[in-house]
């Protein structure tokens, strides 16, 4: 899914921006002005406690929750590898320490913390304090090799680099990767300026504008078609371009249609169907999308599809595992994802290998790790902040209780309290559906209720919910 036009839309208090490939929407991202994303911030941060039981520290950033530090995260961990790396022998309560936060906080917990300063560029990754070039697992080999060469006069003492693979499309390498690499080498220079002038905690760096943040999180490999709805927006848009991509030549086109880009473009739709639970597939078949609390479980169902005879569970798998990619990326799920394929056989190699490569160009990791002795397709997506789904929805109520669950509870109740008040009358008052239950399906048991206590009396209240009730006692 190689992205081939960005879009920038602007609205009051939000900027979205999306990501699409042969007219398709793979990625959504938002920036809320009541709510600026903190991923990627640098601050100077104050240790309030370290924690042996969680080997992590919590760290006071200045605004907003407290961060959280692993001991795997401190940059000086590596003088304590393997198990032997504790917490309490890195850091102490009280000190002051440059940090970076690596996600969005999730829940009740803080943002993930690192003290190995990362500056993201579209070509490259600079690692003040860093030592050399690190090469990602996806450049091939003897491409990076010529990385190596090249990148490695370039940086001083005390420097670290890890190249994108956008680096391997760009006219004038060496000249564009010094470029980039001067650009955030000046950026850091004026952080690490700042820790000098202020007290922690503080923010030392708030981390890139809006539009460039956004456009950070498409992970582009070449420069694409670049759509902004008004000029200020497109502004933007081409002060990333200039910095992150001068050898680009791509105009920023600012929207002129009668509707948004996100409408007309079809990007509210695909917003629309993500947020749902089940997505058709081409030919027949479905995608069943069950998020829950610890992992998202996704079955593919085989429903109306209609493949050739004897491999049609194949070609529906094969379908699906595109799809489920592209919805990964789109909905922005993360944690750990089980896949329940359709009667996976000696196929399964093939199947992992196909998922792996409808996963490399997400610019957020993906590890896929096999299949299970149930025949579940098991992989795991690295966390970078909200869910689609979480962005854009209230969490869901807590489970209500069924009907006839809350009316045969108010039984048991009622004949618990006439145990308890031998030879009086009850009032049980309920909700009005749970009085008609009792008058319908539930009849029978209403009746063996009333049978056990003798005098029972059942008032319906517009004011209970449906698993409230209360029971008084007359005389």
């Amino acid at each position: 899914m190689a992205i081939d036009t960005v879009v920038l839309e602007a609205s009051p208090g939000e900027l979205r921006a999306a990501a699409l490939a042969d007219g398709r929407t793979v990625q959504v991202e938002h920036w809320r002005a009541h709510e600026p994303s903190r991923s990627g911030a640098i601050y100077l941060g104050r240790v309030t406690r370290i924690d042996p039981g969680l080997n992590a520290a919590f760290v006071a950033l200045g605004e907003g929750q407290d961060g959280f530090l692993r001991a795997r995260d401190v940059d000086r961990a590596a003088e304590a590898p393997g198990r032997h790396r504790r917490i309490e022998r890195l850091l102490h309560q009280g000190a002051a320490i440059p940090v970076q936060v690596q996600a969005e906080a999730h829940g009740d917990k803080g943002p993930p913390l690192t003290t190995q300063i990362t500056l993201r560029g579209r070509l490259l990754d600079f690692r003040p304090g860093g030592a050399g070039v690190t090469l990602p697992e996806a450049i091939p080999e003897k491409a990076g090799e010529r990385l190596l060469l090249m990148l490695a006069p370039l940086l001083a003492e005390h420097e670290g680099v890890r190249p994108r693979l956008a680096l391997l499309d760009a006219t004038e390498r060496e000249t564009a990767a010094g470029a980039e690499l001067e650009l955030l080498r000046q950026r850091w220079r004026a952080i690490d300026a700042r820790r000098d002038r202020v007290a922690a905690p503080a923010c030392l760096d708030p981390g890139p504008e809006p539009a460039a943040r956004l456009m950070s999180a498409f992970g582009l490999k070449s420069l694409p078609r670049l759509i902004a709805s008004d000029s200020l927006t497109g502004a933007a848009l081409r002060r990333w371009r200039d910095d992150f991509a001068p050898d680009g030549v791509a105009e920023v086109e600012i929207w002129s249609g009668p509707s948004t880009p996100f409408e007309t473009l079809g990007i509210e739709a695909a917003i629309e169907q993500a947020l749902t639970p089940r997505i058709e597939l081409p030919g027949g078949g479905e995608l069943l999308f069950e998020p829950g609390e610890t992992l998202t479980a996704i079955d593919i169902n085989s429903r109306g599809f209609a493949g050739k005879p004897g491999s049609a569970a194949s070609e529906l798998n094969f379908t699906a595992i595109a799809e489920i990619a592209r919805q990964l990326r789109l909905r922005a799920i993360a944690g750990t994802i089980v896949i329940d394929c359709v009667r996976v056989g000696a196929e399964a190699p093939r199947l992992i290998g196909a998922l792996r490569r409808a996963l490399a160009d997400d610019p957020t990791r993906s590890d896929v790790h096999g299949l299970t002795s149930l025949g579940l397709l098991e992989l795991s997506r690295k966390r970078g902040g909200p869910s689609l789904a979480e962005r854009l929805q209230a969490a869901r109520p807590q489970p209500s209780p069924r009907l006839d669950a809350a009316a045969l509870a108010a039984l048991r109740r009622a004949l618990a309290a006439a145990r308890a008040r031998p030879g009086r009358t009850l009032t049980l008052s309920v909700a009005p559906q749970v009085a008609e239950a009792f008058a319908g399906p539930l009849a029978a048991a209403y009746a063996d209720a009333l049978a056990a206590i003798g005098r029972l009396r059942v008032v319906a209240s517009d004011r209970l919910k449906l698993d409230g009730d209360e029971i008084t006692a007359d005389g």
